[in-house]
């Protein structure tokens, strides 16, 4: 017979994600990572379209030249929509990449292709969005050019409880602007200093497009 030595499985690593930080928008600065936000869409803009190279999704140069890959022979359709979010206390311009921006209006990445060719059935997904209140984890950054804060959507969520959403945010914000005071408070008033992200997707490779254009 043949012997088959045991061999040890490798463990499986976890993948340590930072942890978020939630915030209102008043208090954003321009060089946060990992930031939550709960607001409601008050405006949709157009989505924009562009070729991209089918290894890294970045946006193709003149010539269909990737700046990784070189030439494309065949390149893929890429695509991203900006939304401005308010949640009370300011508002932000928020860009959703492609996945984000399939989550955002659940639609199917051939659905969303579509309107390529019809921008004018889009207008039924801006009516649609308006209002409808959101969890957007992403990065923050100031735009020199406009001289505002913008946000990129890395995770969005759109099955959110409003009103639970904002109470534990106020708690967990209440909380960190008085130590002392949160300290006396008995264990289940405080607010969690960490947000529970398991069985949360983490981010596509299809969000990693560059945002130079």
């Amino acid at each position: 017979g043949v012997t088959v030595a045991d061999r040890a499985m490798p463990e499986r690593q976890a993948v340590e994600r930072a942890p978020r930080v939630q915030n209102y928008i008043k208090d954003l600065q321009g060089d946060e990572e990992n930031v939550e936000l709960v607001a409601t869409v008050l405006q949709v803009y157009d989505p924009r379209f562009f070729d991209s190279c089918p290894q890294c999704n970045r946006k193709l140069l003149g010539g269909n030249q990737c700046p990784q890959h070189g030439e494309v022979a065949v390149p893929g359709l890429n695509f991203s929509m900006n939304a401005l979010l308010d949640d009370g206390t300011g508002n932000v311009r928020t860009s959703f990449w492609k996945q984000q921006a399939l989550r955002l209006t659940g639609k199917t990445e051939a659905e969303f292709q579509r309107y390529k060719d019809d921008p004018n059935a889009f207008e039924s997904i801006k009516n649609d969005l308006l209002g409808e209140f959101i969890k957007v984890v992403g990065r923050v950054k100031r735009n020199e050019t406009f001289d505002r804060i913008e946000l990129t959507a890395n995770l969005v969520f759109t099955d959110v409880d409003p009103i639970a959403e904002l109470q534990n945010l106020d708690k967990k914000l209440a909380a960190e602007k008085k130590p002392d005071a949160a300290s006396e408070q008995p264990a289940s008033a405080k607010a969690p200093d960490t947000v529970d992200v398991a069985g949360e997707e983490v981010v596509s490779l299809d969000d990693l497009e560059s945002l130079d254009e």
